[in-house]
């Protein structure tokens, strides 16, 4: 798959990509958050939990990646089919974000 948006990662002791939601209208393409342990060596973490919906036409999965072998080569994010703002709360200008109850254990918790 070829990669439409890097998230570069690096210079961290620990990294913890867990329980996030991930949103977007993407037509093509996979986003990637890269993590380099290799140049930048990472002693503890974790990547978990993560899901992605796509509101685009494309055919995406989000994925953590990296060099080496500390989280294993790839993590791929649970691909939400059911958009989780249906019934929830999506308000761009106030900067609200509140997933229905179906996925209140994902995405940032108050």
């Amino acid at each position: 798959c070829r990669p439409s948006t890097y998230n570069i990662v690096k210079s961290v002791n620990s990294l913890v990509i867990k329980d996030n939601l991930f949103y977007a209208k993407i037509t093509s393409y996979t986003p990637f958050i890269f993590y380099d342990d290799v140049n930048y060596p990472i002693s503890s973490g974790e990547v978990s939990g993560n899901a992605g919906y796509n509101k685009g036409t494309g055919t995406v999965r989000w994925k953590a990646v990296n060099a080496n072998t500390i989280f294993g080569h790839t993590s791929v994010f649970t691909l939400l089919q059911e958009d989780p703002f249906t019934g929830g709360t999506f308000d761009i200008t106030n900067g609200a974000f509140v997933p229905n109850s179906n996925f209140s254990s994902i995405g940032a918790q108050r």
